[in-house]
C-alpha cells in the first residue's frame, strides 16, 4: 500500500504542474482524507525525511502536493542564506522550520516556537531523522508577556474529510472552542534576551491572533535588528484577538 501511495504522489505532484491539473489531484488527495495513518516520504525539499499523517489537513496537503506553504517557501529559498538566524513561531510540524535550517546551515540556527505537543513531537522527530542539529525547538507560545494560557482547537473536519490541527489559537471563537491545554508563553525580547541572541534575519509569525501581540513583545527585536517579517493577517483571527 506504501508504494501504491508514493506512486501516486508522483503523479499528483506533476499534475500540480500543468495548468488545471491540481484539481485532478485534488481528487485523489480527497479519496485519502479519512485515513489517519503517518506515512514516510523522503524527498521534501528534495532530500528531507518527514512522516505525514494523511487524515491532517496541512499534513495531506504537502503529502500529495508536495507543500502547504506554497509561496512561503518558494521565498525562503530566494533570501535565505547560510549563517542566518530564523524565528519561526507557530512551526507546527516544520514544514518552514526544517526548510529553514537546511538553507542557513551549518553555521545559522532556526527558533521553533510550537507550544503543542503532537507537531512539537513530530518536529523534533524530523529534526533528528534529518540531521538538524542547529533546530532549536521550543514548546512555548509567543505573545506580548510572559505566563500561561489556554490553547483552542478546531473540532470541525473539512469537506475534504480531513482535520486542520493546526490551527491553535489563544483567542476562541465558535469554531475554534475545544480547549487543548494549557501552555506557557512568553515574549519574543525575553527569549532573545535570555538566550543571548546576536541577531535575527527573519522572523515568521503564523500563530491564529497572536501576531500583533508578538510583535508588541518584540519590539526591542524589531528596532534592533530590523528582521525580514512574514506575517499571517486572518480577518477571522485578527477580531477574534480583538
Amino acid at each position: 500500500m506504501t508504494t501504491a501511495l508514493h506512486m501516486m504522489r508522483k503523479l499528483t505532484i506533476a499534475l500540480r504542474e500543468i495548468p488545471g491539473g491540481v484539481l485532478a489531484g485534488e481528487l485523489i488527495r480527497k479519496s485519502f482524507g479519512h485515513h489517519h495513518r503517518l506515512v514516510e516520504i523522503g524527498n521534501f525539499d528534495g532530500d528531507l525525511r518527514l512522516k505525514l499523517n494523511l487524515g491532517e489537513h496541512m499534513q495531506s496537503q504537502i503529502f500529495w502536493h508536495g507543500s502547504y506553504s506554497r509561496n512561503i517557501l518558494f521565498l525562503l529559498r530566494k533570501i535565505l542564506r547560510p549563517g542566518m538566524t530564523v524565528v519561526d513561531a507557530g512551526a507546527n510540524i516544520g514544514e518552514i522550520s526544517l526548510i529553514a535550517a537546511k538553507r542557513v546551515a551549518p553555521e545559522g540556527k532556526v527558533y521553533a516556537f510550537e507550544p503543542v505537543d503532537r507537531f512539537a513531537d513530530q518536529l523534533q522527530a524530523s529534526a533528528a531523522a534529518n540531521g538538524l542539529a542547529n533546530l532549536d525547538l521550543r514548546r512555548v507560545g509567543l505573545s506580548d508577556q510572559a505566563g500561561e494560557a489556554t490553547i483552542y482547537l478546531s473540532g470541525d473536519h473539512y469537506s475534504d474529510g480531513t482535520k486542520h490541527e493546526g490551527l491553535g489559537t489563544l483567542f476562541p471563537t465558535e469554531a475554534r472552542s475545544s480547549a487543548e491545554d494549557n501552555i506557557r508563553i512568553t515574549t519574543l525580547d525575553d527569549f532573545l534576551r535570555d538566550e543571548a541572541v546576536a541577531k535575527v534575519d527573519l522572523v515568521k509569525l503564523d500563530i491564529e491572533g497572536s501576531e500583533l501581540n508578538a510583535l508588541k513583545g518584540g519590539m526591542e527585536m524589531l528596532q534592533r535588528h530590523q528582521p525580514a517579517l512574514i506575517v499571517e493577517v486572518g480577518e477571522d483571527t485578527c477580531r477574534a484577538a480583538g
